[in-house]
């Protein structure tokens, strides 16, 4: 995990927000910030990808959040994460409920999902939509906690005056992205967030750590469902010379002695490793057949192993004869 970005003997104060101010005041005006002597780099690469970004100064929001609909289809997509993250915000709910502050979940693309914490900020929350739906990304919103630590891929620390856009400089926030357990590819976002005066220097540190933790539960989760899907398999492997298993992503979980010659057989040169992942095998277990397939998976039989309604992963067998491949989903109850 990486260290909050955020030096030890820095403290948010008058002195240190009013040459802030000064600081974004002058880069409005075109003028050097780097040598201000009080602008944390980390701050000041943000503003600058605001600059670039065009985005206005003057922002006193989020944009409208997404319809009801779509926020809903978004929750579902993220399902795993929900569940994975829902455990955890809900035992901090009430050590929250008289900081002052909320605690928010978002997907990888900064749309929150979730909101929870202290009920009074609840309401200047919602004045700058820093509400489920609503989505923070700099672009957005200008440096903020969420778009940042989705910028650099690390835990941020955002305080007032450090906002680049002035309709969201009374507010302090503390994020860090949540990793997939398997790949480390960026999940979401955890955002701990207050108006100013509700500054700790322990939010952030709190924030890594619910991090970890949902990372630490997403893994087990996702190992369930491996095992599970391994368990579904079994009976599979007489069935031809090569079988692959993958999760549903398209990740490989498991392959037998075989795989790898039988791939040989059909033109794939490389290592079994470099062939996965396969996002394109939930396309192609529906039916549909994506423009940029490679060769070899056409001349594979790919079978979808779901449980109830949720895909587990893929089996790919590989036959000695040179028959047409089917592509089906297998069903259990």
């Amino acid at each position: 995990m990486d260290k909050p970005n955020i030096p030890m003997n820095w403290f948010p104060s008058p002195d240190r927000d009013a040459s802030t101010m000064s600081a974004w005041e002058r880069m409005l005006q075109g003028g050097d910030t780097s040598r201000s002597g009080i602008l944390r780099g980390v701050v000041d690469r943000s503003w600058h990808r605001c600059l670039d970004g065009q985005v206005s100064p003057d922002l006193d929001s989020a944009p409208p959040p997404l319809e009801e609909d779509r926020l809903f289809d978004l929750r579902t997509t993220n399902e795993r994460l929900l569940s994975g993250s829902l455990p955890t915000i809900l035992q901090t709910r009430e050590f929250l409920l008289q900081t002052g502050t909320v605690l928010l979940l978002t997907d990888a693309s900064g749309v929150i999902l979730e909101l929870a914490g202290d009920q009074r900020t609840w309401e200047p929350a919602g004045e700058i939509r820093l509400i489920p739906g609503c989505g923070w990304t700099e672009l957005n919103c200008g440096t903020n906690a969420i778009g940042t630590a989705l910028a650099l891929g690390q835990p941020v620390q955002i305080h007032g005056a450090e906002h680049f856009c002035e309709g969201i400089k009374r507010w302090t926030c503390s994020a860090t992205v949540i990793r997939d357990p398997l790949d480390g590819s960026v999940l979401g976002v955890i955002d701990l967030s207050g108006l100013a005066q509700s500054y700790s220097q322990q939010s952030l540190a709190l924030i890594v750590s619910l991090a970890a933790r949902i990372e630490s539960r997403l893994g087990k989760l996702a190992m369930e469902r491996r095992l599970r899907l391994l368990e579904r398999c079994m009976g599979y492997a007489r069935r031809a010379h090569g079988i692959i298993v993958t999760d549903e992503r398209g990740r490989l979980v498991r392959a037998n002695a075989r795989a790898q010659a039988a791939l040989a057989r059909l033109g794939v040169s490389t290592g079994i490793h470099h062939v996965f992942p396969r996002p394109e095998l939930a396309m192609i277990a529906r039916g549909v057949m994506p423009p940029l397939m490679p060769d070899w998976l056409r001349q594979v039989q790919i079978e979808a192993i779901n449980e109830g309604a949720e895909t587990l992963g893929f089996l790919l067998a590989i036959s000695v004869a040179s028959e047409r491949p089917v592509h089906r989903a297998s069903q259990y109850p």
